[in-house]
């Protein structure tokens, strides 16, 4: 049976959307298991020498990626989140699969740091290297998905690209 171009597109959008949800989930479980972990291991402020400059902690974070804007209110740092997650994934709809894939990932870590908050406003940190603040996986999810949707965005002739391939 022959597919229809409009079948195969729509087949093809839906294998599409289940790897990023599947690149965003696993960035989010991976976050959330290694943020318990951290948690059932150290008492709040409690650290542990894990190699010569990587140290484990369990830090609480009330500010935005690597402590960013700490103290910026309850409902400020949840409220900029969502509506990042929310058009991310609108403008990820539209783009090149190589630029939605690491979309994906920030987006997952993201949604990582937005669910940790709901609790209590917080985020729990948990690695820390010299003269960095503590951070956690959700924010290197962030930080390496945004800098390769731009190095995807910009390539290296400096042009966009904006349909999937």
């Amino acid at each position: 049976m022959m597919l229809s171009a409009s079948a195969k597109s729509h087949a093809r959008s839906l294998r599409v959307g289940l790897a990023l949800i599947g690149v965003a989930g696993a960035a989010l479980a991976i976050d959330a298991s290694t943020k318990s972990a951290s948690g059932a291991s150290l008492d709040p402020g409690e650290r542990s020498q894990i190699l010569p400059g990587l140290a484990m902690v369990h830090a609480e974070n009330s500010g935005a990626a690597f402590g960013l804007l700490a103290g910026g209110g309850t409902w400020l740092l949840p409220a900029i989140s969502a509506l990042a997650i929310v058009a991310g994934i609108v403008i990820l709809s539209r783009r090149r699969l190589l630029v939605s894939i690491p979309g994906a990932l920030a987006m997952g870590g993201a949604v990582g740091n937005l669910v940790d908050r709901f609790g209590d406003s917080r985020v729990t940190d948990w690695l820390e290297l010299p003269n960095w603040p503590p951070f956690n996986l959700a924010d290197v999810s962030i930080v390496v998905g945004i800098a390769l949707v731009a190095m995807q965005l910009l390539g290296r002739t400096g042009t966009r690209e904006t349909q999937f391939d």
